[in-house]
């Protein structure tokens, strides 16, 4: 059996993304403005990367440095480092992989599992209630109108 391709035409595909063009502006606008308030919400008590790292360890298993770097949309050079801080500060463990040398993995500490319960209640708090950033609001309804309108084109 052999693979069946089919071209696809340029015309459409340049269409198709330029339609979703303000789609993908809102939703990287709406982004932007969750995150700035998360990361106001724990300034002073932490960076937002960490809180990143310490929410996907929050599941108490060991996970792959490599699978972290992925879910934290962090550079592996960039989370090495940032690892190497927590481990210095007692958050988090590393261990090397028994059988493979290459493979590292990280878990919470104690520490670390009571800095994100007290990172992840700021942040929630600070996202509990939109109400009060209109901005954020009107992205959000724009954002839905555009979702309602693209979405009858598919």
């Amino acid at each position: 059996m052999g693979a069946h391709l089919r071209s696809v035409d340029p015309a459409a595909t340049e269409t198709a993304d330029r339609d979703h063009a303000p789609l993908l502006q809102l939703l990287n606008d709406v982004h932007h403005r969750m995150v700035t308030r998360a990361a106001a919400a724990v300034a002073g008590s932490a960076r937002l990367d960490e809180w990143a790292v310490l929410t996907v360890l929050s599941d108490g298993v060991e996970h792959p440095m490599s699978q972290i770097a992925e879910l934290t949309h962090t550079p592996p050079p960039t989370l090495t480092k940032l690892v190497d801080r927590m481990v210095a500060s007692g958050l988090v463990y590393r261990r090397t992989d028994s059988v493979d040398r290459r493979r590292v993995f990280a878990f919470s500490t104690a520490r670390g599992q009571q800095r994100h319960r007290r990172l992840q209640s700021l942040i929630d708090a600070a996202h509990t209630d939109l109400s009060d950033d209109n901005q954020l609001c009107e992205l959000v309804d724009e954002h839905h109108r555009e979702w309602l309108r693209t979405r009858s084109r598919w």
